[in-house]
């Protein structure tokens, strides 16, 4: 029996033995890889692309990337090949790319390292403190590849020689709008001719356009739009008035072509200035040994906007700031003045549906002075006269300040004329507002280029129909436009109150 016992005992310290010194299983061999040096939680928060910087302190242009653009970056940096640098190298580096937090707190150089690889610097703006990491050498040469295809998506225009008319026209106006919705300039001189002195004043007064959007964004001042509308280009066999003949006469630059088209958009939304909507434009082109180039864009309110606009330039952001922080400085509403017995008064949720209905759509019963002539003040007078309107006499007016579908008076048709009749005259009762702050619906709001030699010429009147998003309505063109959007100008507004001595049914 205790000779069974002791077999036992054996066989079962053997069986522990064997167990114990047994060979671990494939899984649990393996071991993890190590972590990189840096996380890929931080590398996704490097969002933003900048390009052409003037200085050590300056991000320059930024483009904000989309989410395949951020794969396609995270794939390129190959962070797990990264090891960290303990001195920085001795000699210049030159840098591929350059990208940034949404904030601009963090910053990462990617460079050329030479026999180092790719050296890749992450510099905190805060204190100055940084971390240096090698990276294998094509992370340098893939960087550089993605700078220049986003350089060429958001920052530069690169038009192609094979290019036909259509398509140099397509380049221009999607520039346009990408360059209007992130709020920086976007280089389109590869689609102009520059060797026409009105377009160096074209890509002066949209990059004016770009600083004044950011700034009233940065420093929420009124609405900024940053959403994006479907649009067409709709192309016209013909010019509608005499324009051809009349930039035939005016412009002393050559072209081989000329198209005519319309865009067309959302109903009672806002596009960027340059679109025009609803508006001919006409855009001038020549030929040259590098493809078709853009002479001339003409469209309603490019003549007042740039092309006899001097002394156009962008001032330096502080001073800018500055000159927007006095433009809505805030002013308190004044106190309704008393209403004349018998006199009509004035309804401005009326007159705001009235500019809503007609704005991109004339009211056929009017006459149609038209986008060459200028038909701006025509539809502010409709819309303010459907304001005091009545079932009996739908659209009051007075013996001086009427139309009708045969034209109306000057007082009726031209913005000087009916700021002497409507205000300076009292024709029409109400008060002149001191500030865009206060404005309504159913203010008025006539414009002047601070271009232009005459101080007292006011050329454009639009009708205000949002006052949280300060967005107008107006013609030539007809549609919508913001406050935001209102470059170079000088502004001065009423509010209509009431109407005496109107023409009764």
């Amino acid at each position: 029996m205790k000779r069974h016992l002791c077999l036992l005992l054996i066989l079962l310290l053997c069986c522990g033995c064997s167990t114990a010194v047994e060979a671990p299983s494939a899984a649990a061999a393996a071991e993890p890889p190590p972590a990189p040096c840096f996380a890929s939680e931080r590398l996704s928060s490097f969002t933003t692309v900048g390009f052409d910087k003037d200085g050590p302190g300056d991000f320059g242009l930024k483009a904000q990337l989309s989410d395949d653009e951020l794969i396609d970056f995270a794939d390129m940096m190959q962070i797990h090949e990264w090891n960290i640098l303990e001195n920085p190298p001795e000699h210049g580096t030159a840098v591929a790319l350059q990208i940034a937090d949404s904030d601009l707190n963090n910053i990462m150089h990617i460079m050329d390292g030479g026999e180092l690889g790719t050296i890749i610097k992450v510099a905190s703006q805060f204190d100055g403190k940084f971390e240096l990491f090698t990276a294998p050498a094509d992370v340098a040469k893939s960087a550089k590849e993605f700078y220049e295809q986003i350089k060429y998506t958001y920052i530069k225009v690169k038009a192609d020689e094979s290019w036909n008319v259509n398509e140099i026209i397509d380049a221009y106006f999607d520039a346009h709008y990408r360059s209007y919705l992130s709020m920086q300039d976007i280089d389109i001189t590869e689609l102009l001719d520059m060797e026409v002195d009105t377009n160096h004043k074209l890509i002066t007064w949209l990059s004016m356009l770009n600083q004044r959007r950011r700034l009233i964004y940065e420093n929420d001042l009124c609405y900024v739009e940053t959403e994006a509308f479907p649009y067409q280009i709709v192309y016209d066999d013909e010019a509608e008035d005499d324009r051809i003949q009349f930039w035939k006469r005016r412009m002393d630059d050559d072209f081989d072509a000329v198209y005519h088209f319309r865009i067309l958009g959302e109903e009672g939304k806002a596009y960027p200035p340059t679109f025009a909507l609803n508006s001919q434009h006409s855009i001038f082109l020549k030929q040259t040994d590098s493809g078709w180039k853009i002479v001339r864009h003409y469209y309603p309110g490019a003549v007042r906007n740039f092309y006899l606009n001097e002394g156009l330039a962008v001032l330096d952001d502080d001073t800018a700031l500055k000159l927007l922080e006095k433009e809505f400085a805030f002013a308190e509403q004044p106190e309704a003045d008393e209403i004349p017995e018998k006199a009509l008064v004035y309804d401005p949720e009326k007159s705001v549906q009235y500019a809503m209905t007609y704005a991109e759509q004339p009211n056929p019963i009017y006459y149609n002075v038209g986008d060459w002539d200028g038909n701006c003040q025509n539809f502010v007078s409709q819309s303010v006269s459907s304001g005091f309107g009545y079932d009996g006499n739908p659209d009051p007016m007075t013996r001086r300040w009427f139309a009708g579908s045969g034209g109306g008076t000057v007082q009726w048709e031209n913005c000087d004329y009916f700021w002497d009749f409507a205000v300076t005259n009292k024709g029409i009762g109400g008060q002149q507002l001191e500030s865009v702050t206060q404005l309504i619906p159913g203010d008025v709001l006539q414009l002047r280029s601070l271009g232009r030699n005459d101080p007292d010429d006011f050329s454009h009147v639009i009708f205000t129909v949002d006052d949280e998003k300060l967005m107008f309505a107006q013609n030539s063109p007809p549609n919508f436009v913001y406050y935001s959007d209102l470059v170079n100008i000088e502004a001065r507004f009423f509010r209509p109150q009431y109407l005496e001595n109107y023409i009764r049914p």
